[in-house]
């Protein structure tokens, strides 16, 4: 028994430092430059705004959520999105309007609430 679980022991020990030691990198485009540079954190993950370029990094976070809640929180955030990607992964083009009108549909809510 002891032999069997020595292969999975091993990978789980070489892949899980590289894992944690990753945290979090993303890019995003928006649709509406910003006139000055700004600012947001979105779940731990500190993104910043420069004309139309965005980045997001965090050293201990590998990820905001699933892939298309990661974009929508991104946008409700920053705006619509012209491009998202994180950790090397680009969202396409019928995703990416998803996850606006989605984004959208949460800055709506949060203004009717308030």
């Amino acid at each position: 028994m002891q032999i069997r679980l020595l292969p999975v022991v091993l990978a789980f020990s070489l892949c899980a430092p590289a894992a944690i030691a990753g945290g979090f990198s993303g890019q995003a485009k928006l649709e509406t430059p910003v006139t000055q540079a700004t600012s947001a954190s979105v779940n731990g993950v500190d993104w910043r705004c420069d004309g139309d370029t965005c980045t997001g990094s965090a050293e201990r976070v590998s990820g905001v959520d699933g892939f298309m809640r990661e974009c929508r929180k991104v946008s409700e955030a920053l705006g619509p999105l012209a491009s998202y990607s994180s950790n090397g992964r680009a969202m396409s083009g019928a995703n990416l309007n998803s996850c606006n009108r989605l984004a959208e549909s949460g800055r709506a809510k949060t203004v009717a609430a308030k």
